[in-house]
């Protein structure tokens, strides 16, 4: 056998080392009842993690990432927070996240012995100078019944890795890289069972933000 012939044989020999094991799973892969032919791709998931950006595609189904979930509790805890995260389900096994109808800011933590509240905004680029933001906070049930609102604390948090890639696997494409911690205080304190109103506003760069949403007190 010639030089030349013998080097193409290693290199296809080789070649099919490499590849025989993929194309064998992508094979097996579209043998499955429900896939697609060879000739269509796969079909896109219609999970997403719940703060992922508006908007999701048709039939998108909003899902707690256990990671996430997990660090964020980690955080919280980290911030003075004696309880588990808020939720807005009622109280029971079933937890959901507080967050705005954007999809931006978070409620991660809700104290009410001290009316502070701590929020998590989705967000890498906002600035942490705390002069920037500001809390209004509003009865609910009665929108003239205003609370005062102070900022305590504004502290970017970096997303560790196994966090983010949780939330690429679930379609999040772009996770950001870190979170903006806001904490403020609320006075009078709101009394337990009632529902406050509060927005959130961010005057900086890259754009001016603003989200409001409802919260229970419990």
């Amino acid at each position: 056998m010639r030089r030349e012939n013998r080097i193409n044989l290693i290199f296809l020999l080789a070649f099919l080392a490499v590849s025989l094991p993929g194309a064998v799973i992508l094979f097996r892969k579209k043998l499955q009842p429900g896939a697609p032919r060879m000739d269509e791709p796969d079909r896109m998931s219609n999970l997403r993690p719940y703060m992922a950006p508006l908007p999701g595609p048709v039939g998108v189904r909003w899902v707690v990432p256990d990671r996430t979930r997990q660090w964020l509790s980690d955080v919280a805890a980290l911030h003075g927070s004696a309880g588990s995260l808020p939720s807005s389900a009622p109280p029971g096994p079933q937890w959901e996240p507080v967050i705005s109808d954007d999809h931006l800011v978070q409620v991660a933590k809700l104290s009410v012995k001290d009316a502070r509240i701590g929020l998590v905004i989705w967000n890498s680029q906002v600035q942490s100078d705390a002069s920037r933001y500001s809390i209004s906070v509003h009865d609910a049930a009665d929108r003239g019944r205003q609370f005062q609102c102070s900022i305590l604390q504004v502290e970017p948090i970096p997303v560790p890795s196994e966090v983010r890639r949780e939330l690429v696997q679930l379609g999040f494409i772009r996770p950001p890289a870190q979170v903006m911690w806001v904490e403020g205080q609320i006075r009078p304190p709101p009394a337990e069972g009632s529902t406050i109103r509060f927005t959130l506003a961010y005057r900086g760069a890259p754009s001016v933000l603003r989200t409001e949403m409802d919260l229970v007190i419990r």
